[in-house]
Formats: structure tokens, sequence, C-alpha cells
């Protein structure tokens, strides 16, 4: 059976949620420090590592750009 798309939103979110933790904790930053990096508000990072929030594209690059990775790494399988 195809999934919903709610569902498949969420498990983007999901994704994008654990790869940017993932490679922010392998560079050992906090998330203070990559909210700053990317020019991000802390709390909206908070929301985008615990996949509360649907992610702009131009939050993707600002991510990507800040933890130095392919925009495409952060929809890779964690």
């Amino acid at each position: 059976m195809a999934k919903n798309t709610e569902t498949i939103s969420y498990e983007i979110r999901l994704r994008i949620a654990a790869n940017t933790r993932t490679f922010r904790k392998k560079q050992g930053l906090t998330q203070e420090e990559l909210a700053h990096r990317a020019k991000l508000a802390l709390r909206h990072l908070q929301k985008i590592e615990a996949a509360e929030v649907n992610v702009t594209l131009d939050t993707l690059v600002k991510l990507s750009s800040a933890l130095n990775i392919d925009v495409a790494e952060l929809f890779g399988k964690p």
C-alpha cells in the first residue's frame, strides 16, 4: 500500500532531524554554535532536530553550509 503524503513528509523530517544532529555532533558543535553559524534562532534549530517543523529550502542551504556538507547529505540515510 502506498504511503500518504503526511507519512512521507514526517519520514523526511525525521531523516533531516537525525542527519542534522549527527553531522553537528560529529563536528563537535553545540546546538547554539550551529544555530549561530547557520544564522538560525536556537529554538528553530531545536525544532528541526526534533522533527517538529517543516524545513524550507533556504534553511536546508543554511544548515548544509554551516556544516560544510552538501545539502543532499541531510536527506541521506542516517
